[in-house]
């Protein structure tokens, strides 16, 4: 049975799990969809700026999997709410990044395709999530039961 303050515990870090993954992935998203906003912004090539996105979208992605390894730690069956509650954080954010930062110029409207590449990402998201936490709660209890068997 869990103690008052644990259940609390457990509850804060999938809800900061859930944002980190929310923040990671607009990050990720609003580098694909404002490329030539950052062409024209910092001045440099198209190709360099496509690039340091694909750069920097492998980037998210490795830190959002050390973020999914350092919170599953005895975090129990509620980590796994992440793989759904990261979208509401997304979805503030996303609200909140168009409020600040209109689009202003009719040159940097992103191309229709990018949508397509929005939605298959929200699909393949959550789906990494699961699959990563699965994965990394299944390695230290096979890497305890191999221990474990070695030792008789």
């Amino acid at each position: 049975m869990r103690l008052k303050g644990e259940a609390t515990i457990h509850f804060l870090k999938t809800n900061l799990l859930s944002l980190i993954l929310g923040l990671l992935f607009l990050g990720g998203i609003q580098l694909m969809l404002n490329t030539y906003r950052l062409s024209r912004l910092v001045s440099i090539g198209m190709d360099t700026v496509i690039i340091l996105s694909i750069i920097l979208m492998f980037m998210l992605l490795l830190i959002s999997g050390v973020c999914l390894y350092l919170f599953q730690r005895n975090a129990g069956r509620m980590i796994y709410l992440s793989g759904i509650l990261w979208f509401p954080y997304y979805y503030i954010g996303l609200q909140i990044f168009n409020h600040l930062l209109p689009i202003t110029d009719r040159g940097d409207v992103p191309p229709p395709v990018v949508g397509l590449f929005m939605i298959a990402s929200m699909m393949i998201f959550p789906i990494y999530i699961l699959a990563a936490l699965l994965i990394f709660n299944a390695i230290p209890q096979s890497a305890g039961s191999n221990d474990a068997k070695s030792v008789t």
